[in-house]
């Protein structure tokens, strides 16, 4: 496992675009997966708690065809709730104010999925 140096972080987060730099943010503070990330619903969010949680039960896979579809996380130990700094859960507070508990949390802003190979351009 690497981690970032906060220089490094600091490095990403200047040449970031700002429409993803409360998800980027998330995957630092939590060390989750991409795939597990982009899967999250809004009612996978609990900003209530002390702390805040995230629970990771699913993550996108993609299938016959290249068709992309959420399914289970990597593995069975990979089903968990990770708490959530306070930071992270005053970032989260407008993503998930007045959604439906269905929407991902995180999208592009057409509102589509974030898919790996086009964040990393952005």
């Amino acid at each position: 496992m690497m981690f970032l140096m906060h220089a490094e972080f600091c490095l990403i987060m200047e040449s970031m675009g700002e429409k993803y730099k409360d998800f980027t943010n998330f995957l630092v503070m939590t060390g989750t997966r991409f795939g597990e990330s982009t899967a999250l619903t809004v009612a996978d969010i609990d900003l209530l708690g002390k702390p805040g949680t995230a629970r990771i039960n699913k993550a996108w896979k993609r299938g016959g065809k290249n068709q992309f579809y959420i399914g289970p996380t990597k593995t069975g130990a990979g089903k968990r709730t990770t708490g959530l700094n306070p930071a992270l859960v005053d970032l989260l507070i407008p993503l998930v104010a007045g959604r439906p508990s269905s929407d991902l949390l995180f999208t592009t802003p057409k509102g589509e999925r974030i898919v790996h190979k086009l964040f990393w351009h952005h």
